[in-house]
């Protein structure tokens, strides 16, 4: 039995020791920051270390991302801006806020959307070294997306995803607030997509109330109509490629081949119809994702009992690469980084199924394994980090802690186990060799307030040979 012993650097907690199972044998970790010992029997060495810890209080978090040196934690009572080397916490702004998406990033200004306190949807500009709020503008409706960034201009969409709508694209000045144009699309719609920007041009597809689907282009500057085109089948979110258009779109009703999704390609300037090809599995396209020439989806396949599928489709000649069917009910995790297909959700019934992480090969689409991580996932997925698959899990028990699991990433097969410092759902975003993570405790009280909630951490774990 080895013993290794390491030391984080960080300025928060004490040394509090607890014990914890691992993958390898029993391993002491000292709680918050301090000395961390690990006994690993055959299990490959913890490479890790902790070198700094924040506590967060004030806000409780839905989405954790890193832009220019600073991490961004954003949801129930606004925006926390923490640095990322050594962490400290250089801001927080919009404690009245109650947002469901990541913010967007200008020059020098964070700009995010939310509900305010009473029920109003708000989009906010705030400066990024400060945190000072710039400017803010009321909407009216909903919006699911956070803002897309467009040189000096954020766009956000406002549209309702099951009930027909009205869907309204305004553009904003991202440093002043002012409203450079607002257009309001000529149908009542159903389910926007997140707009996609190119050549001038702004994307978007809709499911249109009794007309099946349709892809709008409005000019960014002016928000003019430019081009739409209809489809009876539903739409998927647009993908641009230089001045081609792609989307997935599902057959209609009177459709010579019912049984299979068609992946269009549009002209993205013109809107004209530069090819159509079939052959994809039929069903409602969960996530897309171009990389290089290979546009790679996870589908919920149409029938009886829902299961989803992956499919790779070259984005040149729209034909299928491969088609790859998973045991997931619903594909909540979908990520592609290099030669990897990583796919994380729950085997059906989605409400009640063990949470499934799944692996595939880019280029083939050959499955390399599947690993069962039972029903405590947080709700935020696995990570790809460090060529391991990080899957957070919560504790059973509010009394005890979460852990962060690390898969191989050829194999499945657990390489470390790390307790997580606090009871409920944690975030992983890596980013190069540092791991940073979000831990966030079980609410003691049914009261969806801040002061009835324990205070996450946000924490940074480091490769020590990097």
């Amino acid at each position: 039995m080895t013993v290794t012993d390491g030391v984080a650097a960080g300025r928060f907690g004490g040394r509090r020791r607890f014990m914890v199972l691992g993958a390898g044998g029993l391993a002491a970790v000292a709680g918050g920051v301090g000395t961390w010992r690990l006994l690993d029997g055959d299990a490959e060495q913890w490479p890790w270390e902790q070198v700094w810890s924040e506590p967060v209080d004030g806000v409780y978090p839905s989405a954790l991302n890193a832009h220019a040196g600073v991490l961004y934690l954003s949801g129930f009572g606004g925006v926390t801006a923490v640095e990322q080397s050594r962490g400290g916490k250089r801001w927080q702004a919009l404690s009245d806020l109650d947002s469901q998406s990541a913010p967007a990033f200008g020059a020098d200004v964070v700009c995010i959307t939310g509900v305010r306190t009473g029920g109003r949807t708000v989009v906010n500009g705030i400066e990024a070294s400060s945190g000072r709020m710039l400017w803010e503008r009321e909407v009216d409706g909903l919006t699911q997306y956070a803002p897309t960034p467009a040189g000096d201009i954020m766009l956000v969409v406002i549209g309702r995803v099951s009930v027909a709508s009205d869907t309204v694209v305004h553009a904003f000045d991202a440093r002043s607030g002012q409203v450079r144009w607002s257009t309001r699309l000529p149908a009542k719609t159903v389910g926007p997509s997140a707009p996609v920007t190119g050549n001038g041009l702004v994307h978007l597809t809709t499911g249109v109330f009794t007309e099946g689907s349709m892809a709008w282009t409005l000019d960014l500057a002016t928000g003019a109509l430019r081009w739409k085109s209809p489809s009876e089948g539903f739409l998927g979110a647009p993908v641009l490629a230089g001045r081609e258009l792609h989307m997935t779109a599902s057959p209609s009703s009177g459709s010579a081949d019912e049984g299979h999704n068609a992946f269009v390609t549009l002209d993205a300037v013109s809107g004209k119809d530069l090819r159509r090809a079939g052959n994809l599995p039929v069903g409602s396209e969960l996530s897309v994702q171009r990389v290089g020439g290979t546009l790679y989806a996870a589908v919920r396949r149409y029938g009886d009992q829902y299961h989803s599928t992956l499919v790779a489709v070259d984005v040149s000649t729209g034909r299928l690469r491969w088609q790859a069917d998973t045991d997931i009910d619903m594909v909540r995790t979908f990520r592609v980084s290099g030669d990897t297909v990583l796919a994380g959700g729950k085997e059906p019934p989605e409400t009640t199924g063990s949470y499934l992480v799944q692996v595939f090969d880019a280029d083939t689409g050959r499955r390399r394994w599947t690993r069962d991580m039972g029903t405590h996932v947080s709700l935020e997925g696995p990570v790809l980090t460090d060529g391991t698959v990080c899957v957070p899990t919560r504790a059973k028990e509010y009394t005890n802690r979460g852990t962060l699991n690390f898969l191989d990433l050829a194999s499945g097969t657990t390489r470390w186990r790390h307790p997580l410092s606090t009871s409920g759902n944690a975030i992983a975003c890596p980013d190069g060799r540092t791991l940073y993570v979000l831990a966030m405790p079980f609410p003691q009280s049914s009261e969806n307030t801040l002061e009835s909630r324990q205070v996450p951490t946000l924490y940074a774990l480091r490769r020590r040979d990097s």
